[in-house]
């Protein structure tokens, strides 16, 4: 263990509430991949059919979106982008989950078809990831509090 990985570590072990547990408490909670983030997830017409609770509800989500096209000018060009030989979208950025939101109530878009696809980009990491450190050893956690305290 390097001692700038050492240095990451204790800054993390030594705040609150790490640093009133047990060495195997702060391993359990350090490790457990419980901080929401948003990452930059492409997603195609063959991801959200594929992912959806079965097929014929992902192809119904994706007529929803077909129909409203006809007569919404900035739908009709999002849903070429949904070609796989295009890519896709980015339904983790910033804009595009806003814009993914105002279709709700729209064509019979529901609020958890929205959720579905904004789900794509949605990642649980752990305390450790947030802070650039990789699932970290309980003999990690015992060696560092030896050292620092």
């Amino acid at each position: 263990m390097s001692a700038s990985y050492r240095l990451r570590l204790w800054n993390i072990i030594s705040q609150s509430p790490y640093d009133v547990m047990t060495d195997l408490e702060c391993w359990t909670a350090i490790n457990t991949k419980n901080v929401p983030i948003i990452v930059s997830t492409w997603v195609s017409e063959r991801e959200i059919i594929m992912g959806a609770t079965t097929l014929a509800v992902g192809e119904a989500f994706m007529q929803k979106l077909e129909t409203g096209a006809v007569s919404n000018e900035v739908l009709a060009r999002a849903i070429k982008w949904f070609a796989p030989s295009e890519g896709g979208i980015d339904v983790g950025d910033e804009k595009m989950r806003s814009t993914l939101d105002s279709l709700v109530g729209l064509y019979g878009i529901t609020q958890a078809e929205i959720n579905f696809l904004k789900g794509f980009a949605e990642k649980n990491i752990s305390p450790a990831e947030v802070s650039g450190l990789d699932n970290v050893a309980l003999g990690d956690i015992v060696m560092t509090r030896e050292i620092y305290t």
